[in-house]
């Protein structure tokens, strides 16, 4: 049995059309659920595991638990999930859109740093003053090698691409545009 929670209820019934339309053989081993992962989720994720995985749970009580495209605090949610549920055994996350975490008024990231260790070379350090978007949108972005091995004009267009939406950024934040 496979379980897909989405957030966006349009994606969920596309997956369910697509599977319909070109895998009808699943069509009683995958579900697709229709859920915002929030901090809260732990209870609805496991109401949701003994519904459609009670045979399975009493079996092999492991459940693995893949996140792809787990943005922004998404990761750190499901860390939080994960280390608070009996039934999974592997968590296999891809974050991303480092730059999309939630901020206090400060400019700081409510979820981070995670490590405690970070937190205290961010505060020896004074990451507050280089921990923000900018330098978190850099973890998304590809290896230094990779952009490297581009050919010029690439690296140009790429380059004057980051500046602009950097110069956006700071121009919806300077008129409050950003929500």
């Amino acid at each position: 049995m496979l379980s897909s929670i989405e957030a966006k209820s349009e994606y969920v019934i596309s997956a369910s059309k697509y599977q319909k339309e070109n895998c009808p053989s699943s069509l009683g081993s995958v579900r697709f659920i229709n859920h915002f992962i929030t901090e809260n989720s732990l209870n609805v994720i496991e109401k949701l595991l003994k519904e459609y995985f009670a045979d399975e749970i009493k079996q092999k009580p492991r459940v693995c638990v893949v996140g792809l495209h787990a943005c922004a605090d998404l990761s750190v949610t499901m860390l939080d999930i994960f280390s608070k549920m009996s039934y999974f055994g592997v968590l296999a996350i891809m974050p991303c859109c480092y730059h999309r975490l939630k901020q206090k008024t400060n400019g700081e990231f409510f979820n981070f740093p995670v490590s405690n260790v970070l937190k205290m070379l961010g505060t020896l350090y004074n990451g507050e003053e280089f921990l923000k978007v900018p330098f978190l949108r850099l973890a998304c972005q590809q290896t230094i090698e990779k952009f490297k091995s581009l050919p010029l004009a690439e690296r140009q267009k790429q380059s004057k691409s980051w500046m602009l939406r950097a110069i956006l950024q700071f121009i919806a934040k300077e008129g409050k545009l950003e929500s």
